[in-house]
């Protein structure tokens, strides 16, 4: 049969994709980056409480500003310097600003982090990563960045601009600089703490609002009981198991503080370090095992 004039043949086959290549190894980044990107999307998850850290951090050096013009500038009653000596106000301003920022990154790990992979599992997003040349270590990779980068952005640049406020308004700055290196220390400290765990607990459901209940439940509910059960018993140590009081008594001991009011209430340094050690091993392991699991199961294909 002779073809008409009007007929034409069209290449219908399958054609290699010639676009940009990543390397493999680069790969954990595209995790990262929607994992914030949707975040920051949601006012509520990711935008409000960065807005809130930004507040938070101009009223802090506000403070700075007014106490570095006040003759007696200390706190009474309520906090000294580790040797025993009254604390100046514009020293004890930057663990406070840590315990705030804390607070603030609970909320991001309430509002985004604790349902991160809950969502990818509903979602069928693991079909979609896994499909392609995405590593079980490189989703793990990309999510744990992507939770560093917005807690850091809180709990890590909030205290360390402080501390920088404190250091272009102090006469005295190989102390003020000692600040910021402590600044960057607990902000660190908070970081690991607040990404992980929330990622940790949302790897263990499928659904958001139950692993971000368990998240609440875990940092208010366990760790207030565990808080009033070492003081009931005297034993301040079984208060390690809240979160944030033990990332607070690393901070306290970074800054060479020591609160004299409800000291009881802090577990000692070596017991914080256990169980933010324990804490952050056992979501790191969650996580590994959820990820690896979906993955084995025959979700990935290649």
């Amino acid at each position: 049969m002779t073809p008409s004039r009007d007929a034409a043949v069209h290449d219908l086959s399958y054609r290699p994709y010639e676009g940009v290549r990543r390397p493999l190894h680069t790969r954990y980044r595209a995790i990262a980056r929607n994992l914030v990107a949707v975040s920051w999307r949601g006012w509520l998850r990711l935008r409000a409480w960065v807005i809130a850290a930004v507040i938070a951090v101009v009223v802090f050096g506000a403070l700075t500003y007014v106490f570095s013009f006040l003759t007696q500038n200390r706190i009474v009653e309520h906090a000294l310097a580790g040797s025993g000596t009254p604390l100046r106000l514009t020293d004890y301003l930057l663990p406070l600003s840590v315990d705030v920022m804390t607070t603030l990154a609970f909320v991001v790990g309430l509002t985004a982090l604790a349902g991160a992979v809950a969502d990818d599992l509903r979602a069928g997003a693991f079909e979609f990563y896994f499909a392609r040349p995405i590593r079980a270590r490189d989703y793990i990779a990309g999510k744990l960045l992507g939770g560093a980068i917005m807690i850091g952005a809180i709990a890590l640049c909030g205290p360390v601009v402080v501390a920088l406020v404190q250091l272009a308004l102090s006469t005295d700055t190989a102390r003020a600089a000692a600040g910021v290196a402590r600044a960057i220390a607990a902000g660190a400290i908070a970081t690991a703490a607040f990404a992980v765990v929330p990622l940790g607990i949302g790897a263990l459901g499928s659904r958001r609002r139950y692993t971000a209940a368990a998240w609440a439940l875990l940092y208010l509910v366990a760790g207030n009981v565990a808080i009033g059960i070492g003081h009931a018993v005297g034993a301040p140590e079984v208060g390690a198991l809240s979160l944030k009081q033990s990332v607070m008594a690393l901070a306290y001991a970074i800054f060479d503080v020591r609160i004299v009011r409800g000291d009881d209430l802090l577990p000692p340094e070596w017991a914080a370090v256990l169980a933010l050690i324990g804490y952050v091993g056992a979501a790191l392991g969650a996580l590994s095992w959820r990820v690896r699991r979906a993955y084995r199961r025959g979700v990935a294909t290649g």
